[in-house]
């Protein structure tokens, strides 16, 4: 959480993570701000007897714990437990606290399956992409998948594409996207299955393509300078980044800075697959 938090309360020695996101938070406040910015991917099962625990033993916030205790134990819906949350500290006002109801109202009046999407679309977002690739296959496997519109159909299928790019192959993606585009005619699955091609060096099934589905002239120079421009902006992103500067520090000769972030960023390799692994528990 990069943001700047004013609190309060006390401040915990250990930090209750939620491994979703990823985020630590230390304070009451920095709970309740997590919880207004993230009510689209919590669920009652985020909130665990560790949370209680973590509540009453460093926050040493007693009476919060005990509420909470009983209104897990009880079964309680995610709303009564939130709102118990944020009233423990005035962090968020009235107005605030009611428009976080009325978005959990929203998500618990969809049909169970939009609730599975919301559950799919917050492992992508996360990028934990097996659980999300495995989330959406079983919504278009399910008896209700009968529900949903072509639309969503397609942001399924385009959301698999996007998962399969990052855990199987170009062409395994490309099909998903472009399944996609039969459902939904957007125009966004479409140029995401045109760049799978590029990507997997499929030139004139690409060529072919752009006449198959009618592209224009002036949109295919269009979609061809969004590739080149998406590929100078993936050189620039994080991970490309260090094995750039590891590859420079090899060729000039750096072999102790070289083995140290060599071993550094295997370690970060390590850490996320086991963290990964553990969600998929």
């Amino acid at each position: 959480m990069s943001n700047l938090i004013l609190c309060n309360g006390i401040t915990a020695d250990e930090p209750y993570n939620f491994s979703l996101t990823g985020d630590n938070v230390y304070t009451i406040e920095e709970l309740c701000y997590y919880i207004y910015n993230n009510i689209y991917s919590i669920t009652t099962s985020g909130f665990t007897k560790e949370l209680v625990l973590w509540i009453r033993n460093n926050l040493h916030m007693e009476e919060l714990a005990g509420k909470l205790e009983k209104l897990i134990e009880d079964g309680n819906n995610l709303k009564d437990i939130a709102v118990t949350i944020m009233c423990a500290c005035d962090y968020y006002n009235e107005a605030q606290i009611n428009y976080m109801i009325e978005v959990i109202d929203d998500i618990e009046g969809m049909s169970p399956i939009l609730r599975r999407k919301i559950k799919a679309d917050n492992y992508l977002k996360y990028k934990y992409y097996s659980n999300a690739s495995k989330e959406y296959e079983s919504i278009l496997d399910s008896k209700e998948a009968t529900e949903l519109t072509g639309e969503q159909f397609g942001a399924i299928f385009h959301n698999i594409g996007i998962a399969k790019l990052h855990t199987s192959s170009f062409a395994l993606a490309g099909e998903s996207f472009k399944e996609a585009y039969l459902r939904n005619n957007n125009i966004e699955s479409l140029k995401a299955y045109l760049f799978t091609l590029k990507m997997d060096g499929k030139e004139e099934e690409y060529e072919y393509e752009l006449m198959n589905y009618s592209v224009s002239g002036e949109d295919a120079k269009k979609i061809a300078n969004e590739y080149l421009l998406m590929n100078e902006e993936a050189k620039m992103c994080e991970e490309f980044t260090k094995v750039i500067k590891l590859e420079k520090m090899m060729y000039d000769g750096k072999h102790t800075q070289f083995n140290e972030g060599v071993d550094e960023y295997i370690e970060e390799l390590k850490m996320d697959y086991i963290k990964r692994r553990a969600m998929e528990r």
